[in-house]
């Protein structure tokens, strides 16, 4: 027996517990993190005058550290302070951790029925409409009428933001704390550039596009001309598209 061994063993026998060797303070406090079953998607308050391995042993288990400022005594005063940044930080954490991927994004926007398109008109005041769209071939059609603000805001500034999302459900918290409810979701943001789409032939299978979406069953029928021509298509060519969730 090597004398690691012999040490945990004596040790086990003269604190009656489970003894485990490591490497480093740092593997210490990690394996202590972990003992306590904390990992991906929780926090962990940590004084801000702390080492660096405090917080990488919070962080190789996957969790979030919340730094909160000590007193003067060196102490924190978690009823004060703690909630202050506690929602601040977990909110960036999911931001990194519960990124969908770019197929999942994809995925969520060829399923979602409806999507919000965003707008500035030229005194920078937002304008939001929901919308009937089809995505493919990383281009967003949308169609509506010729003329109205977001036609008038597009022109003045093709610059657009456009959203979906899924709500999945509640996720309420099991000591009936109000604040703690959670909503299950996915969503996806799109950043863009918008124009109306002249040429006949795109705008025609644009809008097939949309009537397959939505009625596969009139797909077969003939779009008549002056419908194909009176009505505008959108054409949002996406610069910039990233999904969320949280379970």
């Amino acid at each position: 027996m090597c004398w690691t061994d012999s040490f945990k063993c004596t040790s086990r026998n003269m604190m009656r517990l489970h003894c485990v060797g490591l490497n480093s303070g740092l593997d210490v406090l990690i394996m202590s993190v972990r003992a306590f079953g904390i990992g991906t998607g929780d926090e962990v308050i940590v004084q801000a005058n702390t080492y660096i391995a405090t917080v990488l042993g919070i962080t190789e288990n996957g969790a979030a550290p919340a730094f909160v400022e000590p007193d003067e005594y060196f102490n924190m005063n978690v009823q004060q302070e703690v909630f202050d940044v506690k929602e601040d930080s977990l909110m960036q954490h999911r931001m990194k951790t519960h990124q969908l991927t770019e197929k999942e994004t994809e995925s969520l926007l060829l399923d979602c029925l409806t999507g919000t398109l965003a707008t500035v008109n030229p005194e920078g005041i937002p304008y939001n409409v929901p919308v009937h769209y089809v995505f493919c071939y990383n281009v967003i059609y949308i169609h509506g009428l010729p003329a109205g603000q977001k036609i008038d805001n597009m022109r003045a500034n093709p610059n657009v933001c456009f959203n979906v999302y899924r709500v999945h459900g509640l996720l309420l918290d099991p000591d009936e704390r109000p604040c703690d409810t959670n909503t299950a979701y996915s969503s996806a943001i799109i950043q863009g550039t918008a124009q109306l789409i002249e040429d006949m032939n795109e705008k025609k299978a644009a809008l097939l596009a949309i009537i397959q979406k939505y009625t596969p069953h009139l797909a077969e029928k003939e779009i008549p001309f002056n419908m194909l021509k009176g009505t505008a298509v959108i054409k949002l060519s996406v610069s910039k598209m990233t999904g969320k969730y949280y379970s």
